[in-house]
């Protein structure tokens, strides 16, 4: 599907009908529940898919250890692989104890104060789907708790191979320390239960990790030219993660083939006879999706049956913490509260992977990538979707991710994860924010428009339930609620820049030319780009902006709204009327 351009201020608008899914509405007493759903107006108009539930299940483990073998554990060097022995027993079986080796996982994480941790045990698990580890990931970058748990069932329910994931609470020597995520290990092991070759070439690119290697100098295998090292095989098994006994010959054929092949109709020629193209289009779909920027150069497991010779390469999913908003900033890290949710499916910064680079840059294959994105948001992943997952998912996890430290709570760990105890009704309300915002900016992206920055409008008579004010860009700059339907009359707004204001230093000025509306108006600013660009007076993701209160200026008089605020999704909202010219702020 080719992009298109129109030169009609299109705008996005989330319609509401009803079918049988949940729809969280958030107040300040928590989430609440009606029969609706949002769906994309210029896209498709029903449901093609719904899915059964994935179970859910939270799990005890209880691990014991000797008290000086873990202090020596937890000051190790957050680059050091030790491991120490322990046991553990599952919660449900309080007899039986199985001898484990316990370490750290994972890469930065490690620097975090709630760890990662790896356990080996002596023999297979059948809680663990077979396998022999159990990988918990401590989710201290997510305040919500199942970021990656969502990213990875995106994968599975379309039928593409990706981890299983599971819940723990950890105990350690009879202490509390955090609820955990088990992501299922890739190996050959999990390539028997996913209904393939357990004994096929599967590899992981470490080249991220290897840049001090004289023959390295991308961040991706498909940024590398092998065709002068003298042993390309020593170098790719050096920077490499790897299963079993790989053919190595495959893999560098198709990294070469990469680095010497221009994007175009060679490209899309080779790709197709080398790569699963539908597995690529859903991998790369998904990570725009959830906006997982980080996932380009290592995050991945690539595999090959090479016992078939019409085996194509398939890519498997890895490491999805840093999705739904969130991610690193040079000021903070990785543990933030940042939302950012404008990431371009053109953008060419990937890491150095040239695979994708030329796959963009190549358009048969990007405007199938175009299809398929715009498919998965109306028809397979719309919002109903998420907000039925993230509704069955904490139902599960709540009580668990709001515990508090005390005595008998996180000795070794601070806290579940680097958020506020009691906002996790907000921090949900921010990734549904996350998706319906993802889902305007990529559709803005797809269905291109001309228009001035900052500025949009709606033709109310569209609206079922809800407008969404986007501008060129996939800027949201507001949503427009109203009280009641129908409406007849255009809704435009625009931004501005406001000097002197205490707190957000924008003005958002609307111009609706219909009978008088009433509804509820939510205003959207920005405080996700850092330094000197942000629209908040102060250089923070949170700060003060709880006590931002909306205004309307009228003759030059403030009249102030019962106002709800949640800084997590940079929004404010207020019920007003509309009629006429209105000018709004938002001040401290």
């Amino acid at each position: 599907m080719k992009k298109k351009t129109t030169t009609r201020n299109k705008s996005i608008l989330w319609m509401v009908i009803p079918i049988l899914f949940v729809l969280f509405i958030f107040t300040a007493k928590g989430w609440h529940f009606t029969d609706r759903v949002y769906m994309n107006s210029g896209g498709n108009t029903g449901i093609t898919k719904i899915f059964d539930l994935v179970e859910i299940t939270l799990k005890d483990i209880y691990i014991e250890a000797e008290e000086e073998d873990i202090i020596t554990l937890y000051s190790e060097s957050s680059s050091s692989d030790e491991t120490i022995s322990a046991s553990l027993r599952w919660g449900d079986n309080p007899f039986e104890r199985e001898d484990i080796q316990l370490g750290f996982r994972g890469n930065s994480t490690k620097l975090l104060p709630k760890k990662p941790l790896s356990v080996t045990f002596d023999k297979s698990q059948d809680i663990l789907y077979g396998s022999d580890r159990l990988n918990l990931n401590a989710m201290y970058t997510d305040p919500t708790m199942m970021q990656e748990r969502l990213s990875m069932d995106l994968f599975r329910e379309l039928g593409q191979p990706a981890p299983r994931t599971q819940y723990f609470n950890l105990y350690i020597n009879g202490v509390y320390e955090g609820l955990y995520l088990h992501v299922e290990r890739v190996d050959k092991n999990f390539l028997r239960e996913a209904g393939l070759n357990p004994k096929a070439t599967l590899i992981r690119d470490e080249f991220r990790h290897n840049m001090d290697n004289e023959h390295i100098d991308s961040f991706s295998v498909f940024g590398t030219d092998l065709s002068g090292l003298e042993d390309p095989t020593e170098v790719l098994m050096n920077a490499s993660s790897y299963r079993g006994e790989p053919n190595w010959d495959a893999y560098a054929e198709f990294v070469q083939w990469v680095y010497d092949t221009p994007a175009g109709p060679e490209f899309h020629k080779g790709f197709m006879k080398r790569v699963d193209v539908d597995n690529f289009i859903d991998w790369l779909a998904v990570h725009y999706l959830v906006r997982d920027v980080d996932s380009y150069a290592d995050d991945y497991w690539l595999y090959l049956d090479h016992v078939d010779s019409k085996a194509k390469w398939k890519f498997i999913p890895w490491d999805k913490d840093l999705t739904f908003g969130s991610g690193w900033r040079e000021d903070v890290g990785v543990a933030n509260h940042y939302l950012a949710y404008e990431n371009s499916i053109t953008s060419r910064d990937v890491l150095g992977n040239e695979l994708i680079v030329k796959f963009k840059d190549t358009p048969e294959l990007m405007n199938r990538l175009y299809q398929r994105i715009d498919e998965l948001m109306g028809e397979v992943f719309p919002l109903s979707y998420f907000i039925n997952k993230i509704k069955h998912i904490s139902e599960v996890i709540e009580d668990w991710v709001e515990i508090t430290p005390d005595k008998d709570n996180f000795v070794i760990h601070p806290y579940n994860h680097h958020g506020n105890v009691g906002d996790f009704s907000y921090y949900l309300e921010r990734l549904l924010d996350f998706i319906e915002l993802r889902y305007a900016f990529l559709e803005r992206e797809i269905n291109t428009i001309e228009g001035n920055t900052y500025e949009a409008f709606a033709d109310l008579s569209e609206v079922v339930d809800t407008a969404l004010l986007v501008d060129s860009n996939g800027f949201v700059i507001a949503k427009w609620t109203p009280n009641h339907l129908p409406i007849i009359g255009i809704l435009k707004i625009q931004v501005m820049e406001k000097d002197g204001i205490n707190g957000i230093n924008r003005m958002w000025i609307i111009d609706y030319d219909g009978e008088e509306t009433t509804g509820e108006l939510t205003l959207f600013y920005r405080n996700d780009l850092g330094k000197d660009r942000n629209w908040y007076k102060d250089l923070t993701p949170v700060g003060s902006q709880w006590s931002l209160k909306m205004v309307e200026v009228i003759n030059d008089d403030y009249r102030q709204l019962k106002t709800r605020v949640n800084p997590y999704s940079n929004k404010a909202t207020a019920t007003v009327t509309l009629k006429g010219n209105h000018t709004f702020l938002l001040i401290e």
